[in-house]
């Protein structure tokens, strides 16, 4: 989990306004069995908060499948 998500920080980190970042802290501190289960079945996200960190994230580390129209 800390590779993931400090990866995804250091990289987002320099263009974050202080809504971001104070999202981003919220995130890092919620229970790694949570982020865990968010990161790979985002639709179990129970926290809508973090529903675009997420997703953004997902994008980020390319855990989101490509779609048939960029063939």
């Amino acid at each position: 989990m800390d590779w993931l998500l400090g990866r995804y920080v250091l990289a987002k980190i320099p263009e974050a306004d202080s809504d971001t970042l104070a999202a981003l802290e919220r995130l890092i501190e919620m229970p790694d069995p949570d982020l865990h289960q968010w990161i790979l079945h985002p639709g179990t996200l129970t926290r809508s908060e973090f529903a675009a960190l997420i997703a953004d994230l997902r994008r980020f580390h390319q855990l989101e499948p490509r779609s048939s129209a960029s063939t």
